[in-house]
């Protein structure tokens, strides 16, 4: 009883986390081309912001990869 109910529970973290980790995976992206595309018109000002953003979702990817990755480590686990 107790391994589904924590698959219950692992599997919607799982889907969320994972939304989660490709919604900044997707907006690092973006901002990455950004930055490559305007590199040599953007004023020091506006390049700073633009890298911290990048730094932002570069750690938010980690971040919520890692989470991902735990939830299915353990919704495979309970699986067992």
């Amino acid at each position: 009883m107790f391994g589904i109910s924590a698959l219950i529970i692992s599997l919607p973290s799982f889907v969320l986390f994972t939304y989660h980790t490709l919604l900044d995976w997707y907006l690092l992206d973006n901002v990455t081309q950004e930055i490559m595309k305007n590199k040599d018109t953007m004023s020091e000002k506006e390049m700073n912001y633009l890298l911290s953003r990048e730094l932002s979702h570069r750690i938010n990817v980690a971040a919520a990869g890692t989470w991902t990755l735990m939830t299915a480590i353990l919704a495979y686990k309970q699986h067992l």
